[in-house]
């Protein structure tokens, strides 16, 4: 009796309330999403990462994926040595991983959500709003999962859990209180460093919005909360380096971390001089056109003269072009033009629109309850957006995984933000929250349209890119180096027909390429250099698409003194149509 009065009254805590109304928003949306589309990785840049985590890669878990920091790659990699199968079924632990963040995340800021409401009902309803609000905005993001964006959405949930939090009380309970911010952020950070840091003047200017909200700004117990949370995310964030700084202190890992450093340079920003208009420098780097080509086909696993000297040679003399400017890649006026663009252009809708549209918002809760702080808190909003869209744009680097993830983060602050405002006047919280899920039902049906384009055409797509896998483990006594350009349309589901056996194939480049990891790979089937092996060993291969000329592979051994001859061993067809060749090289 006293067990059942226990819990009917917990079941009537408010907080209590809340979670169950959440998770069963939350629920929902992950049910109809995998019903309807299921989840997929979004690059082959995620898919990589699953199978140096889970051991398809070198054939046992490696904690080092090159991406994220190693704490949490090992963490991950651990759940793989521990716990690889269920009921005869490999476990998807790194899509599991990614899945639970991005839907956690969204559960957080639904839970904090309904506390604004005492009522169940009300509490239901905003439930559901929130998660329509959601699916409206990261429909794409949440069916076709990427870790830069796992990394913003996380960042975007602690900005939202740490703003709405209380702070009343005494400095240890308003850290405790956002002990979950902390996490949130530390774990974006080790998800993808560059994400995080990207968004972090936004947690900066929420952190001064929270502050100045204080009775009085300048006091120790102040100084105690809101420097414990910053420097306790700063140690936290410190610590994840130093760890990972140790994983990757070999000298091999040392080398190839200067060489992927020069080659994102080189490849995301700079990009690589074209040998027609600087012919000089190649000459003197020791570089002859075919040898280029491997660096403009991303093929340069096959020559280990391409190292780590070679790309910051490169990188040294794009630098030299451009008097040193490395951080202007964008001229200032175009740069400007951009900028505006990205706010009135119908390329970013609905994400563009919506911020306006709650920046406008915003501004008349602050008319109608006379807060004079918003002549400078909308103004430190906006120089804090212009930092983050500024340096993406000169720094030429603005692909949707990052600019959603900062139109993401700018949204969910300013919600944050008026909320703040709006919970004064109890008639308008519902009022406020139906009319953004009303702009973003609008523009959904895009969005959906959008989504389930993408969804047809990798389901068509991806057809050959499994008929291609299902050959290769058919083959498991050869090795196969497959030409990169011919595999950047496929990804792969997260939780159908997973397979975690070891995969006999590689990419002839990519970001992997040189690394310990790789050289493990090859060196595993015999494999000591690439460029003699593919001539010289019977049971290496090489692939490529039916479209893509080979004739580069033909020309690059003939410049080294090979009368080379490249046959045509087996054809992959698909739907009746030939899609993959295997060649041998003789």
């Amino acid at each position: 009796m006293e067990k059942n009065e226990w819990l009917n009254k917990r079941m009537k805590s408010p907080k209590v309330q809340g979670c169950i109304t959440a998770a069963a928003a939350v629920g929902s949306l992950m049910i109809l999403l995998a019903v309807f589309f299921d989840y997929y990785y979004c690059m082959n840049d995620d898919t990589t990462m699953r199978d140096i985590l889970c051991g398809s890669y070198t054939g046992t878990p490696e904690g080092r994926n090159i991406q994220m920091l190693y704490p949490i790659g090992a963490l991950i990699a651990l759940f793989y040595k521990l716990f690889p199968r269920l009921s005869g079924c490999d476990i998807p632990w790194y899509g599991l991983f990614l899945c639970g963040c991005q839907f956690g995340a969204v559960f957080l800021i639904c839970r904090r959500v309904t506390d604004f409401v005492e009522a169940l009902w009300k509490k239901a309803a905003l439930a559901v709003l929130t998660v329509l609000f959601a699916g409206g905005v990261l429909l794409y993001e949440l069916v076709y999962v990427q870790y830069t964006m796992t990394s913003a959405i996380l960042m975007a949930a602690a900005v939202f859990w740490f703003y709405t939090s209380e702070h009343t009380g005494s400095a240890a309970q308003f850290l405790k209180r956002n002990v979950l911010s902390i996490v949130l952020t530390v774990l974006a950070f080790m998800i993808r460093t560059e994400m995080a840091l990207l968004l972090f003047p936004f947690l900066l200017a929420a952190g001064l919005f929270k502050w100045t909200k204080e009775d009085k700004i300048v006091t120790k117990k102040n100084c105690i909360q809101y420097f414990g949370v910053i420097g306790s995310t700063l140690l936290c964030m410190g610590i994840a380096l130093f760890i990972n700084k140790l994983a990757y202190s070999s000298e091999e890992w040392e080398r190839f971390n200067h060489f992927f450093e020069e080659r994102t340079e080189i490849y995301d920003f700079l990009g690589y001089p074209k040998f027609e208009d600087n012919e000089e420098f190649y000459e003197e780097a020791g570089l002859k056109p075919e040898e280029v080509h491997l660096i403009e086909n991303y093929n340069f696993a096959l020559d280990d003269k391409i190292d780590d000297s070679v790309m910051e040679k490169m990188v040294l003399y794009q630098k030299e072009k451009r008097n040193g400017n490395t951080l202007f890649l964008t001229d200032s006026r175009t740069a400007v033009w951009l900028y505006r663009h990205s706010l009135l252009s119908a390329e970013y809708m609905p994400y563009n629109a919506l911020v306006l549209f709650v920046y406008f918002l915003l501004v008349l809760a602050a008319i109608d309850n006379r807060d004079k702080n918003y002549f400078w808190k909308i103004p430190m909003l906006l120089l804090a957006r212009s930092v983050c869209w500024m340096y993406i744009i000169l720094r030429n680097r603005t692909p949707e995984r990052i600019t959603h993830g900062l139109f993401l983060m700018e949204t969910v602050l300013l919600f944050a933000l008026l909320a703040g405002e709006w919970k004064k006047k109890k008639a308008s919280r519902i009022t406020v929250s139906a009319i953004a899920c009303m702009i973003v039902l609008l523009s959904f049906p895009g969005i959906l349209k959008k989504t389930a384009e993408e969804y047809a055409h990798r389901s068509s797509v991806n057809k050959e890119w499994m008929v291609l896998q299902d050959y290769f483990k058919e083959n498991q006594d050869h090795f196969y180096f497959v030409d990169v350009y011919s595999t950047v349309d496929y990804t792969e589901k997260m939780f159908t027909d997973v397979d975690h056996s070891y995969r006999n194939f590689d990419l002839c480049g990519g970001w992997t390429a040189k690394s310990p990891l790789y050289e493990k790979k090859t060196a595993q089937r015999g494999i000591g250099n690439i460029q003699q092996d593919l001539l010289e060993k019977d049971h290496v291969f090489f692939v490529s698409k039916v479209n893509r000329d080979v004739e580069w592979l033909k020309a690059y051994y003939e410049e080294k003194g090979y009368n080379c001859e490249i046959e045509e061993m087996e054809e992959i067809v698909v739907n009746g149509e030939v899609r993959f060749v295997i060649y041998r090289l003789l």
